[in-house]
């Protein structure tokens, strides 16, 4: 079995995801600063490699990705995070340390995330 490189943490909350012009409410299971795992919505047939857009309001704060799909599975959507603003960012960090067994990883994650340049901070 592959080893994840990035740490997911468990953080079920309801999110909007836009795709091909539609919104839709969905349930979030994990995030981490790679990605997103949604329970499927029963209505939508997405396909591999289909760009959406996650936002996860807390507060009055959100955590917008740019998204890929990266897995299908009868239940579960794997979104690979394209970009990630720095607003964003830096919302979902703390989101990761607070819910994170090893909050120390979640800065090492990121710092491996800044050297490979996958985030826009311009978005």
């Amino acid at each position: 079995m592959k080893q994840r490189r990035y740490t997911r943490v468990p953080f079920l909350r309801r999110a909007l995801v836009e795709s091909q012009g539609q919104s839709m409410e969905v349930q979030c299971l994990d995030i981490s600063l790679r990605g997103v795992l949604l329970v499927r919505p029963e209505e939508v047939n997405w396909a591999l490699e289909q760009h959406v857009r996650f936002t996860l309001t807390l507060g009055d704060e959100q955590i917008v990705m740019e998204c890929s799909v990266a897995h299908v599975d009868d239940d579960v959507v794997g979104c690979a995070c394209d970009s990630l603003g720095l607003e964003s960012l830096i919302v979902l960090r703390r989101v990761l340390e607070l819910n994170s067994a090893d909050p120390a990883m979640v800065q090492r994650e990121l710092a491996e995330l800044i050297r490979g340049d996958k985030f826009n901070q311009s978005a």
